[in-house]
């Protein structure tokens, strides 16, 4: 009988077995039953651990290695273009996956019932976008996984934009969206400017940023260049907003990912897909 000594859970073991190519693939049910056990050993034998379907720590690195190769997800996903309130040069429209879809528009209609606009800069990004300063290698924007809000739709005049960025203790953003006056009782907040000074503001608002987050979508913050003596808008950051409870840590691959979209003919083409082997929060974040 299977034992399982480590931090992983019995799903995130069933998951890492498949990358590594079980036959026949587990359903993530968390079951540690007959194939679950059959699937284990063999991938010990495979690695030349000793073979007692025991799941310690030797068996769990070797588990949260990458795979020898890449076996294709059982489910495809597709890209979906979402309506946004077009602001600006910002965009009317979002393209995200499939399966983030539904959560997107939740947040978005949570927003338009108060008033609040749901501006756009995109959310996925070409394979063949170039990488900067500014532009991850392994983007969630790569996989229809983020989505940006207009970037010019704050931080230019919080007094009227149509969001309002504060700069919280943790260096977080929490962004602040102008809503109807009878949803919202009157808000002071410090807005925070590309230029990086700090506005005092009083209005109607709503948190955006917590209305997401219960969707599953978080924020980052900003880069370290943002905070130098030269502007560098890009780096704020405050738009972004990722769907990152789709990912399980130490168990999820930025290759994994791709290949829910993209066949992997396509993939080998671009120099992201060198970046396929990256662990989301080991080695990508």
């Amino acid at each position: 009988m299977v034992e399982n000594k480590s931090t992983l859970t019995w799903v995130q073991i069933q998951e890492r077995l498949n990358f590594h190519g079980a036959v026949p693939k587990l359903t993530l049910d968390g079951d540690p039953g007959p194939k679950t056990e059959k699937a284990l050993l063999a991938f010990q034998k495979k690695k030349g651990l000793y073979s007692d379907g025991i799941v310690g720590s030797i068996t769990a690195a070797a588990l949260l290695e990458a795979p020898d190769n890449f076996v294709k997800p059982d489910i495809q996903l597709e890209f979906v273009e979402i309506k946004c309130d077009k602001y600006g040069d910002g965009y009317g429209t979002t393209v995200l996956r499939s399966d983030v879809t539904l959560a997107f528009e939740k947040a978005r209609d949570n927003l338009h019932a108060v008033g609040a606009v749901v501006t756009s800069s995109g959310g996925k990004r070409s394979l063949s976008a170039s990488v900067s300063s500014g532009r991850s290698s392994t983007s969630l924007h790569y996989l229809g996984l983020a989505h940006d809000l207009y970037l010019y739709s704050m931080l230019v005049d919080p007094t009227k934009d149509p969001y309002v960025a504060v700069l919280e203790n943790d260096g977080r953003w929490t962004v602040w969206a102008r809503c109807d006056a009878v949803h919202a009782q009157a808000t002071e907040l410090l807005g925070f400017t590309f230029e990086k000074t700090k506005v005092h503001v009083t209005g109607s608002f709503v948190n955006l940023t917590a209305i997401f987050a219960k969707e599953g979508f978080v924020g980052i913050k900003p880069r370290s260049s943002f905070f130098s003596s030269k502007r560098n808008d890009a780096s704020a950051e405050a738009w972004h907003q990722q769907k990152v409870n789709l990912l399980v840590p130490g168990v999820s691959t930025f290759g994994q990912e791709l290949l829910r979209t993209y066949p992997e003919s396509t993939l080998r083409k671009y120099s992201l897909w060198n970046f396929r082997n990256k662990v989301w929060q080991k080695d990508w974040f």
